[in-house]
């Protein structure tokens, strides 16, 4: 078996020693020591606190630890029982599996240990001696035996490879640069090795440099791994903690309510209890005022009738019969109040965690800037809060395509029955893509004068089909010459019937239908929200990407879509130069 492999290839041999296993042992990696190699490796290793396999280098902690492998400990007796040629061999001095095999030994190889360069053969201690003793072979060149010494033969003339041809960049022996290598600069391989030790050594600083470099980046990479980790790790905790003490909170106020209803329920139950109780006590003096009246109307003494009679007439029935009972009890205006806060958490929740999604992306490891990217501020939620970022736009009317009227640099309208000094005297220009039909037909835009950056908000307001809102990297001249939403520069968002739409890269997005629209633009987190402007500011779609500049606002109107218009809305600016 050990005949089939290499010393370094037997799957039998310690990695350490490099010799047969013995009281074999297997890490949990599935790689197998020798019990005292793999103890010695790891109690030089206890120093540093870290116990690793010395193959795959995985790590381990606490120190594992370890039993005698018997499976493997019986394969390796069984191999050595089979194999005993291969041992004595080896104590004999024999060739093993990777040695040099002397050419003269004819039963059992013997390991040679010298090679003549004149001779071209391998010789083992006995077979040397010759060259030793010998007048005529004392003058042979001798090296120490090596498996690689035959790729130190020239194959074509069978002559050691002594000369290095500078011009062919290769080893040739004396007869190649005779025959093959005429007029060619020869140099010793002692002296090309000079040289070539000298070009290493000016480039080992570099080396080590472009090393230190790497290592102080893994360094940083490793620091900020930790970093996340604990990071994450807190915030996870911290949420943990606030939804505990939420569903707490909660079930606090679940009890509370559920007290004050079975409070209630137990009040009215018990005065129902009380009035059942007084009508069950006058049903039973009823019924004996019955019993004693069906006795009385068979007394015959008149006076004595009288007179019991006129006891009788003194009793009177209580008035608990006129009480109103309502038999069609519900606690419906209550299920309905805790439907609606239901309702409104729900909506509460789901804007929070929106929110949240925005956040958690922002943390990064790496940057392009190759720093930690901190934490984006937090999105506006209420109108009031968008206004802050309010900015003031006013149309490009030489941006302007053809047949698209502008008024006072604040709105766009398309409408073919007017030819007037308010159109923008520029062709239009016919702008078709193959992305729907909709789209092949002529779109008309125009840009506004500002580019965007940071944090801006703006309104407005649409009238008509077939309109739309535009961002784009690159100003235009005339209409432009590609439309907006078709190409990775460009974001649009319109709604050309009855359902509003969004496009980018050729992919389209279906989404209700508004006529106010408030746009908010955080251009350094990547972000183009668009919302129903209304008493409660409701998203209607978000882009997430990253801009690489400012932004100009935009507008299109189909070619189809008369009496259509688009109008920048006024907005309070007192806050204007708050914009981030």
């Amino acid at each position: 078996m050990a005949e089939s492999f290499s010393d370094d290839q037997n799957p039998f041999n310690c990695p350490i020693c490099l010799h047969l296993l013995k009281d074999p042992v297997t890490t949990t990696c599935g790689h197998s020591y020798c019990m005292n190699c793999i103890e010695e490796f790891w109690d030089r290793d206890g120093q540093k606190g870290v116990y690793s396999c010395p193959q795959c280098r995985q790590t381990f902690s606490p120190r594992p630890a370890l039993s005698r492998s018997t499976v493997l400990a019986e394969v390796v007796e069984r191999m050595k029982r089979t194999e005993p040629e291969a041992v004595k061999a080896s104590s004999l001095g024999g060739a093993v599996s990777g040695d040099v095999e002397c050419d003269v030994c004819t039963e059992t190889k013997l390991k040679a240990i010298k090679y003549c360069l004149v001779c071209l053969a391998s010789y083992c201690e006995t077979h040397i001696q010759t060259h030793y003793t010998s007048s005529a072979l004392k003058r042979h060149k001798l090296v120490n035996a090596s498996p690689h010494l035959q790729q130190q033969i020239c194959s074509q003339h069978n002559k050691q490879l002594e000369l290095y041809c500078c011009q062919d960049q290769q080893m040739i022996c004396m007869q190649c640069a005779l025959i093959n290598h005429q007029n060619h600069k020869i140099a010793s391989p002692a002296a090309q090795r000079k040289e070539i030790q000298g070009q290493l050594e000016s480039n080992q600083d570099g080396l080590q440099e472009e090393m230190h470099q790497r290592e102080m980046k893994i360094q940083e990479l490793r620091q900020a791994m930790d970093s996340h980790k604990r990071s994450a790790q807190a915030v996870v905790e911290h949420i943990e903690t606030i939804f505990t003490d939420l569903i707490s909170s909660m079930q606090k106020r679940l009890a509370e309510i559920t007290e004050i209803i079975r409070a209630q329920e137990k009040n009215e139950v018990r005065r129902a209890e009380e009035l059942i109780n007084t009508l069950e006590q006058e049903i039973s003096d009823l019924k004996k005022r019955t019993n004693e009246l069906g006795q009385l109307s068979h007394i015959e003494d008149d006076v004595h009738f009288i007179q019991n009679f006129s006891s009788f007439s003194r009793y009177q029935c209580s008035s608990v019969c006129s009480i109103s009972v309502n038999q069609h009890l519900t606690f419906e205006e209550i299920q309905t109040i805790v439907s609606e806060l239901k309702r409104q958490l729900d909506d509460l929740c789901e804007e929070d965690s929106v929110r949240i999604s925005e956040k958690v992306p922002a943390v990064h490891i790496m940057a392009n800037n190759e720093k930690i990217t901190e934490y984006l501020p937090s999105q506006p939620k209420t109108r009031e809060e968008f206004l802050i970022y309010s900015t003031d736009l006013n149309l490009n009317q030489s941006s302007a395509s053809n047949n698209l009227s502008i008024q006072n640099c604040k709105s766009v309208s398309r409408n073919d029955s007017l030819q007037n000094t308010a159109f923008v005297k520029y062709p239009p220009i016919p702008i078709r893509t193959s992305y729907s039909s909709y789209n092949s037909m002529v779109t008309y835009q125009v840009l506004c004068n500002e580019s965007l950056s940071g944090r801006c908000y703006f309104e407005v307001q649409c009238q008509g089909t077939g309109c739309s809102i535009a961002f784009s990297y690159d100003q235009i001249q005339h209409g432009g010459n590609f439309t907006f939403g078709c190409n990775n520069r460009s974001w649009k968002f319109d709604f050309p019937l009855a359902n509003a739409c969004v496009w980018q890269d050729n992919k389209k997005t279906n989404i209700s239908l508004i006529s106010k629209i408030g746009v908010f633009l955080d251009q350094e987190a990547g972000i183009v929200s668009f919302y129903n402007v209304s008493d409660k500011m409701t998203l209607l779609h978000r882009f997430q990407t990253t801009f690489t500049g400012p932004l100009y606002p935009g507008f299109s109107l189909q070619q189809w879509a008369n009496y259509s218009s688009v109008a920048i809305c006024d907005l309070p600016f007192t806050k204007k130069t708050e914009k981030i």
